[in-house]
């Protein structure tokens, strides 16, 4: 969602569009979205992000077009039963704050933040700023950066805000088959990079892969050190249903940090690849790693579902779920964490507090 916003603001500047960001800045209870989330406002109605499941996005953008127009930042709070000052609420039963600010000159009111990322480029980043309520939000690599909100009622002192953005998820396809096209299209649909391997050319040239962020053409040992690290957000998947390539791939995944190891086939042929694999030396505790087969057990042979099987069983592990129906169980539907970024930290311009 932030590079859809981040897109969309650079695209109304060009043009000579003015905008408004709108930013979750709290969370009370449930709420669609977490904390953190933008919707941004063109000055011609046009809008990309949200704030919600839909529920308060005709009055936040009324608030953009009245802020776009006076120049003064406003925040919104929709409380369960209605806020009196925008008669709006949540279905869920929780409330958001959001805070909405005009858009100048590509960015928010023209402040810098203090920035720190993690040493690893596959961690998170987190964007910490102060200045009167204003800053920036920093997504992971070189996709640009976002302006967003602080905390703090127009006039107030001003607060630190720290919002922590997930590193993009890297999936690593072992195999250009048809389930590494229809893969490659979901996740780059979710904001994902997907990298494609496989010695074969002959095969690779006539996949359907278009959609993939990279195709290296190498040895599952070789291409994987060609783009180490991989860290716990990242997903390793042998596809190719040949052994030599796929055990190959999982050799070399399970020596590495990926959070996630996965192998598609039978469950016959799982079983017959994890005896190879201990014929090579890989202790319980490692060949535990490997998922498979891998993803949801949604009773489907077409390549497209195989592919969502897996996207939804990846999805679930980045959540602690294991993807059962929901209708089947009985506690909180969302993560706390879910999404792509989070605030993790609140603070007086005098340090931060609990």
């Amino acid at each position: 969602m932030i590079r859809a916003v981040v897109d969309a603001l650079s695209d109304w500047a060009g043009e000579g569009q003015p905008a408004a960001l709108a930013t979750v800045v709290q969370v009370h209870g449930r709420a669609p979205l977490p904390a953190g989330s933008c919707l941004a406002v063109a000055g011609d109605g046009r809008t990309a992000g949200a704030v919600s499941g839909g529920c308060v996005e005709a009055e936040v953008v009324q608030a953009a077009q009245d802020v776009m127009a006076s120049g003064v930042a406003r925040r919104l709070r929709f409380a369960p039963g209605g806020d009196p000052l925008t008669g709006s609420a949540l279905p869920c039963g929780g409330g958001i704050d959001v805070w909405v600010q005009p858009w100048v000159g590509g960015s928010a009111g023209g402040e810098t933040p203090s920035e720190r990322r993690d040493d690893s480029d596959s961690g998170p980043s987190r964007a910490a700023f102060e200045q009167a309520g204003f800053g920036r939000a920093v997504r992971e690599g070189r996709e640009g950066a976002l302006p967003i909100a602080a905390d703090g009622w127009p006039g107030e002192a001003a607060e630190r805000f720290v919002l922590e953005v997930a590193a993009p998820a890297r999936l690593v396809l072992v195999g250009a088959s048809l389930v590494a096209g229809a893969l490659s299209t979901q996740a780059r649909s979710l904001g994902w990079s997907t990298v494609v391997i496989d010695p074969r050319t002959a095969v690779a040239a006539h996949a359907p892969i278009s959609d993939a962020t990279q195709l290296i053409l190498d040895w599952p040992e070789q291409a994987l050190l060609r783009i180490a690290p991989l860290g716990s957000g990242d997903a390793v998947l042998a596809l190719s249903h040949q052994p030599a390539l796929d055990d190959a791939a999982l050799s070399a995944a399970l020596l590495g940090e990926a959070g996630f190891v996965g192998a598609i086939g039978s469950r016959r042929s799982h079983a017959e690849r994890i005896a190879r694999l201990r014929g090579r030396g890989f202790t319980e505790r490692q060949l535990d790693r490997i998922v498979g087969p891998v993803g949801l057990d949604l009773g489907t042979s077409d390549p497209a579902e195989i592919a969502v099987s897996i996207v939804a069983e990846l999805i679930a592990a980045r959540h602690g779920r294991t993807g059962g129906r929901l209708s089947a169980g009985d506690g909180p539907i969302g993560s706390e964490a879910s999404g792509r970024y989070r605030l993790v930290a609140l603070a007086s311009a005098r340090g931060l507090r609990s």
